[in-house]
């Protein structure tokens, strides 16, 4: 039978003979976002779905980043490091390792008249969905003089959360 999406044959085992219970599909965690169909879906097309999921969940747990971040400082911006998580510093100064050391560090930037704002533009997963990436640019207001550049977060699924692992810019 074809994928009702994209037109490829689906591989269901009940279609080909084969046991049902040995299909693909039953080791699957499907999307919620699942269209209804007769025919079975192949595994590309549930995998794109799940990764258009994800993608739009992980968009707005930066947008909660974001907003937290700038309605809470650095206590905000530290709250979504992992405890372990770590920023990678410009220039040949030491990273910052550890959510304590990350908000510290970040409390002496929001003295200032500071303001981060950014938007990914790529995200991906690595094939278990269990970490992931987004990069995209920011925009940085301090003491009235705006810069922009460029970011890349590493998130980790932490117990039903997503987590900061690792953050740069440049």
């Amino acid at each position: 039978m074809k994928c009702p999406i994209c037109g490829n044959d689906n591989n269901c085992h009940m279609d080909l003979g084969k046991d049902p219970k040995s299909c693909w599909c039953h080791s699957e965690d499907f999307p919620i976002n699942l269209p209804k169909s007769d025919t079975c879906i192949c595994v590309d097309c549930v995998i794109k779905l799940k990764k258009d999921e994800l993608r739009a969940e992980i968009m707005q747990v930066e947008k909660n980043f974001m907003e937290t971040t700038i309605s809470e400082g650095a206590k905000g911006w530290a709250s979504f490091f992992m405890e372990d998580g770590m920023m990678v510093s410009g220039g040949v100064e030491a990273n910052i390792i550890g959510r304590k050391n990350i908000q510290k560090y970040m409390e002496n930037v929001f003295k200032t008249d500071f303001v981060l704002t950014w938007k990914p533009e790529f995200i991906d997963f690595s094939d278990d969905y269990s970490v992931c990436y987004s990069n995209g640019k920011y925009e940085r207001t301090l003491n009235g003089e705006v810069s922009h550049g460029k970011f890349l977060t590493i998130w980790v699924r932490y117990s039903s959360e997503w987590k900061v692992k690792l953050d740069i810019g440049n």
